[in-house]
């Protein structure tokens, strides 16, 4: 009983694992290549002051997701979460409206 209550927590971790590495792929990238695809996108709240940000196109290897730059780093959000909504809406606002992305297929 022991053995399979361990190898139960060894599935469970596992599969937490591979969720956060879903979430996480693609969030941040220092890539300048990077900056006009993104391989995956975060729902994640960016807690740190956005500086730029830039409307990713999707194409054959890039998802659909908006390029938030903050302190040199770059995070690909999802486009559907309401703070991104919110975000591109405060940042139209303040004059600072993201960009379009040019479409790079590497």
């Amino acid at each position: 009983m022991l053995h399979s209550v361990s190898q139960n927590q060894l599935i469970s971790v596992l599969i937490l694992a591979a969720v956060l590495l879903h979430y996480t792929s693609g969030v941040q990238s220092h890539d300048e290549k990077n900056l006009t695809c993104c391989k995956g996108a975060s729902p994640a709240r960016i807690t740190t002051k956005i500086d730029d940000c830039i409307i990713a196109e999707v194409s054959h290897h890039c998802v659909p997701a908006v390029i938030f730059l903050t302190q040199g780093t770059y995070y690909c959000s999802t486009p559907r979460a309401r703070w991104v909504r919110k975000k591109l809406e405060d940042l139209k606002n303040e004059g600072r409206p993201c960009r379009n992305s040019i479409t790079v297929t590497v």
